[in-house]
C-alpha cells in the first residue's frame, strides 16, 4: 500500500492553557512569515523540534525581523 493514500486523523483535548499557547505561537509564526498559521503546524513543528527548540528558533526569527527593518522615520502629513 502507498503511503500517499493512507489517510490519518489524529484528535486532542486541550486545556485553556494549551489552546492560549497555540494560537499565540500561531500568531508569533503568522508575524515573522507573513503568512497563516494553523494550530495544526504549530504542534508539527512542535513534535519535530521540542519546545525549547521551538521558542529559541522563534526568538531568533523575531530578532532578525526586528533588524531587518528600516529605521527610517516616518512622514507626517501636515495640514495648513
Amino acid at each position: 500500500m502507498s503511503s500517499l493514500t493512507d489517510a490519518y486523523a489524529i484528535t486532542l483535548k486541550l486545556t485553556a492553557a494549551q489552546h492560549e499557547w497555540l494560537t499565540t505561537t500561531a500568531n508569533a509564526l503568522a508575524e515573522i512569515s507573513g503568512h497563516d498559521v494553523s494550530h495544526s503546524a504549530v504542534i508539527m513543528r512542535l513534535m519535530e523540534l521540542g519546545a525549547p527548540e521551538l521558542g529559541q528558533k522563534i526568538a531568533v526569527q523575531k530578532a532578525q525581523k526586528a533588524s531587518s527593518r528600516k529605521t527610517a522615520p516616518r512622514l507626517k502629513v501636515i495640514y495648513s
